[in-house]
């Protein structure tokens, strides 16, 4: 018999192309699980959605995603990924969804000048941000005010304690309607936030776990525990992501379908 072995190799150059990729849709490339260690150099620019999900990209380099004017969505989600260079976004005119999520992004949140560096070419698109699973545990005054799109920010999963979220932490927000907060250190008895829930823009919901979710669960005009739509943590990144892209793809159809009967 002829035994056979498989060799994980890591792709560790920057001249990688988007050969290694496959397409996943009119717009769509899936570059996830290639061990990549840098973001293709050829990724066309017509692209739409890059899902780079479950690689090896410890870093984001200034300028690596600079030619995709096109991209509204971005999944680069269980990569290791610490370090995002300031200009790592520039050139993301159109982006408005962001995964991040189960990274190594402790400090993202921790310095509002630094943030900015990182985050400014996305302020005026960006609607959806996820930070899930990143270990962070505070949030600095004014860090993420440059975000005046975001209507969706997503921290569960956190250590983060109360005490850990300054005061003017989401001052800024002003489209933001929902927040989660399932599973963070500050959340975790069910107990009110003692934030200044006043930064909130009046109509924001600031989602809890559903363990919490029960007759004396905290509810009021900017705090809700809804287990109807509360994310579940259990879903993977992967479904995640493919669940986002669908139902963006069926909305989409349907707003043709509609435009072209009336």
């Amino acid at each position: 018999s002829t035994s056979t072995s498989t060799t994980t190799t890591i792709v560790t150059t920057a001249g990688v192309t988007a050969s290694v990729c496959s397409g996943c849709g009119l717009g769509c490339l899936d570059c996830s699980s290639r061990s990549l260690a840098s973001v293709p150099g050829d990724v066309p620019t017509s692209t739409t959605q890059l899902y780079l999900i479950s690689n090896r990209l410890t870093t984001l380099a200034q300028g690596s995603l600079a030619s995709l004017s096109a991209l509204t969505h971005l999944f680069l989600q269980s990569n290791g990924l610490a370090t995002i260079s300031a200009g790592a976004f520039s050139g993301l005119t159109s982006l408005i969804y962001l995964d991040l999520g189960t990274n190594s992004l402790p400090s993202v949140l921790t310095n509002a000048t630094a943030f900015a560096l990182m985050f400014d070419p996305l302020q005026a698109t960006l609607q959806q941000l996820w930070l899930a699973n990143n270990q962070i545990t505070s949030i600095a005054a004014g860090t993420l005010s440059i975000l005046t799109a975001l209507v969706f920010l997503n921290l569960n999963i956190n250590p983060i304690p109360a005490m850990g979220i300054a005061g003017g932490a989401f001052a800024g927000l002003n489209a933001l309607s929902s927040l989660y907060v399932n599973g963070i250190t500050a959340t975790s008895s069910c107990i009110p936030l003692e934030w200044p829930l006043s930064e909130l823009p009046a109509t924001a919901v600031v989602f809890y776990s559903p363990s919490c979710c029960t007759a004396s669960a905290p509810v009021s005009t900017v705090q809700r525990c809804d287990p109807a739509t509360t994310i579940a943590v259990s879903t993977s990144a992967t479904t995640r992501a493919t669940t986002t892209t669908s139902t963006t793809r069926t909305s989409t159809s349907t707003t043709s379908t509609s435009t072209s009967t009336s």
